[in-house]
């Protein structure tokens, strides 16, 4: 997936940080999804290519120094096949456990209205990631 977009949020107020901070996007992204699956012995794979755009809605709230709520809203409507619309939507629980280590818990969910003939309409999944995140 490639994508382009522009966030615009994040509030201060002199030296102190409002702990709430919600971005804005907008963007294009060009995506490329292959399916596989067995058909008896027989291999079978579908591919579709998509031009869509994007936008989203992020909401980052601060619980303590090293804890903060995120929750982020997506919209993709297909520009190559009008009517094909994906939503999603994404919570997580993050934790920091150094200046550079993130760890988090997430829960989501996707919808796409029209998707490939072995791919669910709705989709949803959960776990936990352990990432690298440097502020300056």
């Amino acid at each position: 997936i490639v994508g382009l977009a522009y966030d615009s949020g994040g509030v201060t107020t002199n030296i102190v940080t409002v702990p709430l901070i919600a971005a804005l996007g907008l963007g294009l992204m060009g995506e490329r999804l292959i399916v596989g699956q067995t058909q008896g012995d027989v291999d079978v794979t579908v591919s579709d290519s998509a031009l869509r755009a994007t936008s989203y809605l992020t909401v980052d709230a601060s619980l303590s120094e090293t804890g903060s709520f995120r929750v982020a809203a997506y919209y993709q409507p297909r520009l190559d096949a009008f009517g094909d619309n994906r939503m999603s939507a994404r919570a997580a629980l993050r934790a920091r456990f150094t200046t550079w280590l993130v760890g988090e818990i997430f829960s989501g969910v996707q919808y796409d209205n029209t998707p490939l003939a072995q791919v669910e309409k709705l989709d949803t999944n959960s776990g936990f990631s352990l990432g690298f995140e440097f502020k300056p």
